[in-house]
């Protein structure tokens, strides 16, 4: 049976993972915790299979599962989607039939024990930006909320769509850094937020929830 697991704050989203031992799987759970994310946790193929009905940005499985192979659940999910990101690990060595079928299916592959820096870069990677469209549609609601004005909506719609620091929201609109600093101030005191990033992030983890 899969089940969820979230933590405190805002999620980046959910990555499901596909694990039969309980060891790797908690580890891999906490430390998407402890970054950001959530997590939906399947034990055999048959509960990975099932658990694709869900939405998630990324997908982490394990190729011996006890009942079959975890390449099962990955080409299921590139029937229906060729983008989502994908980790493959296994305690064994990848021959080269397994490595050039995860060269086809498009997927990275990791040997146990994974360290924390392979969960981290796949993480970074499950990071996609929302379809415009369906961002401004939440923005747009988000400043009608909150009573921003059409530029604070514009910084929103900016840090939302990835660009990080102030000097790349202001060379995104055309402003002058100065602008962007007040606008962000006027913008956090307004939506009662420590940051720009924390104001966003329940945006994008809505985007992707919703769409």
């Amino acid at each position: 049976m899969d089940t969820p697991h979230a933590g405190g704050r805002a999620s980046l989203g959910c990555i499901l993972v596909v694990e039969d031992e309980p060891h790797f799987s908690a580890a891999c759970v906490r430390q998407m915790r402890r970054l950001g994310w959530e997590s939906r946790l399947a034990t055999s193929v048959y509960a990975g299979l099932t658990a694709l009905h869900h939405q998630h940005q990324g997908l982490v499985v394990d190729l011996g599962l006890p009942d079959g192979s975890g390449f099962e659940v990955v080409d299921e999910l590139r029937r229906r989607d060729r983008d989502t990101p994908v980790l493959i690990w296994t305690g064994k060595y990848f021959d080269a039939e397994s490595t050039n079928r995860a060269a086809q299916l498009n997927v990275t592959y990791a040997h146990k024990p994974t360290t924390s820096s392979v969960i981290e870069s796949f993480l970074e990677r499950c990071k996609r930006p929302p379809k415009p469209a369906q961002l401004r549609d939440v923005v747009g609601d988000f400043a009608r909320a909150h009573g921003l004005t059409r530029a604070h909506a514009h910084v929103v719609y900016a840090a939302a769509s990835g660009s990080a620091s102030r000097d790349a929201i202001a060379k995104w609109l055309g402003v002058c850094p100065e602008t962007v600093k007040s606008q962000v101030s006027e913008i956090l005191l307004r939506v009662n937020a420590p940051s720009l990033e924390q104001a966003v992030a329940p945006l994008r983890a809505k985007v992707l929830r919703d769409f």
